[in-house]
């Protein structure tokens, strides 16, 4: 319990409603070895059982509408996240340094130092050969230039170093509530890419106690709607605290929201697996369903923290290679020379990851990443999630 809240217990499964409209978010569910009969709750107590059956609104309602949505439907019975760490201090006053009577920070993209070079796609140009050597072109000198910066901001073992409170299975609960929690209000994948890496690059430089441990995960995804979602209708603070089922308060989202700037120095747009992924999709000519189950394998990656010392370009490069294993084609290459020449990689070079990522993709079932399966079921998805897992003795390098 947080702040004398006491828990509540959930009502029997059978008597939950089924349908998405009619229940409400509550915090993160748990994390444990069996599996949950219902749909997996928000975040809240990280025990020994799954908890939670509450839903979200429709997932086409805008994030400017999601806190009228919420406050038409009944509060989630649910057990709060801060539970697991009852008898470790909150430490809240260290995170309240602001006094800022703002309900969050807007932050323009001219404030911030973006380390991001744009090169415009050829716009005009009515020769087809001349367009596409400018597109290759285009493509090799973003690849180039990410490469550059993906090394200026290495993610440390930071559970070893600097939170060795925390665990792997926390934070695997934490991303995979999160993969939800974007899914839902319908925002893009490079948000959640950004927000997942404004974590552990915040967990890098400061100290992160148990309690505050989803403030940080939600405050870090709430700056990066803010800043990937300025043409659509971000989600707002407000939003937020209602979907942590008000485990924090206004003024503590935005102390920690200043905390991860100022610990970034407002280079917030750093170098994600996303990036990459989107040109090497490119380059091995995917299409949508293809598409689809690297992204799958991507966010699988992006749960497990055994990945998260591997740099953006070698996670992104692992993903197509052992999607194009899994899903291979008769008289196409696995790891062509294009590829080879365009993410720096040769097949073998990936092989440590791409194997590790195949037994996280074989045990996906049994490692409680149900958002994650839930979300590539959809046949909008290609049933990514259902695809079958090749045996560990069919990859080749």
């Amino acid at each position: 319990m947080r702040n004398g809240k006491k828990a509540n217990q959930l009502p029997a499964a059978e008597n939950q409603p089924r349908t998405r409209a009619a229940m409400k978010r509550a915090s993160l569910g748990d994390v444990s070895n069996t599996r949950a009969t219902v749909k997996r709750g928000p975040l809240g107590d990280v025990t020994n059982t799954i908890l939670g059956n509450p839903d979200f609104p429709n997932k086409k309602t805008k994030a400017s509408n999601v806190s009228s949505k919420y406050e038409t439907t009944s509060r989630s019975q649910s057990v709060k996240f801060s539970k697991i760490c009852k008898n470790i201090g909150s430490n809240t006053n260290s995170i309240l340094q602001s006094e800022s009577s703002t309900s969050s920070l807007y932050w323009e993209k001219s404030q911030l130092n973006s380390s991001m070079l744009s090169v415009q796609s050829p716009t005009g140009v009515d020769e087809l050969h001349k367009e596409e050597v400018r597109d290759e072109e285009s493509i090799e000198s973003r690849i180039k230039h990410l490469k550059m910066k993906e090394n200026n901001n290495k993610i440390i073992d930071y559970i070893k170093n600097t939170n060795t409170t925390l665990k792997p299975y926390m934070r695997r609960t934490l991303v995979d509530w999160l993969v939800d929690v974007v899914d839902d209000m319908d925002l893009c994948l490079e948000t959640l890419y950004m927000g997942v890496n404004l974590m552990d690059q915040s967990l890098c430089r400061f100290t992160v106690e148990e309690p505050m441990f989803q403030l940080l995960g939600s405050s870090a995804m709430l700056l990066a709607a803010k800043f990937q979602e300025m043409k659509r209708h971000a989600p707002t603070v407000e939003d937020f605290i209602l979907i942590s089922d008000e485990t924090y308060s206004k003024k503590e989202f935005v102390a920690m929201e200043k905390r991860i700037v100022d610990a970034l120095n407002y280079e917030i747009n750093i170098v994600t697996p996303f990036h990459f992924l989107e040109h090497f999709l490119a380059i091995s000519k995917a299409n949508e369903k293809q598409t689809a189950f690297v992204n799958y394998l991507s966010e699988l990656m992006m749960v497990e923290y055994q990945f998260v010392t591997y740099c953006p370009s070698i996670k992104a490069a692992s993903c197509v290679n052992l999607a194009r294993q899994t899903l291979h084609q008769r008289n196409k290459e696995i790891w062509p020379s294009e590829l080879e020449l365009h993410t720096g990689y040769k097949s073998c070079d990936l092989e440590e990851v791409v194997r590790k990522l195949h037994a996280v993709h074989s045990e996906a079932h049994y490692l409680g990443v149900k958002a994650v399966k839930e979300k590539y079921s959809k046949p909008e998805k290609h049933a990514a999630s259902t695809v079958m897992a090749l045996r560990a003795s069919q990859l080749s390098f």
